[in-house]
């Protein structure tokens, strides 16, 4: 009983962490093709659309590595909690 806890919450913590980082970066990609369509149909000048652009690709990167440190940091949690069931 206590193999199947820690294959479980091993499991699931493992599959938590992966669609945190899958749904980030496809949220990512979505939102900066959103974000590219939007700028271009403005009429804003090539230095702006790019500078805009960038802007928005700036921020994204950072939210995508917030979102992968605390996948990293819940995975390393559940590895923790799994470890201590098996010391049990």
């Amino acid at each position: 009983m206590n193999k199947v806890k820690i294959w479980l919450t091993k499991g699931s913590v493992f599959l938590l962490a992966l669609g945190m980082i899958g749904f980030g970066l496809f949220s990512s990609i979505t939102i900066f093709a959103e974000s590219v369509e939007i700028v271009l149909s403005m009429g804003y000048t090539k230095q702006g659309s790019a500078a805009i652009l960038s802007g928005v690709g700036l921020v994204l990167i950072w939210l995508v590595t917030l979102l992968g440190d605390s996948a990293n940091e819940l995975l390393l949690t559940g590895f923790k909690k799994a470890s201590e069931l098996e010391e049990n």
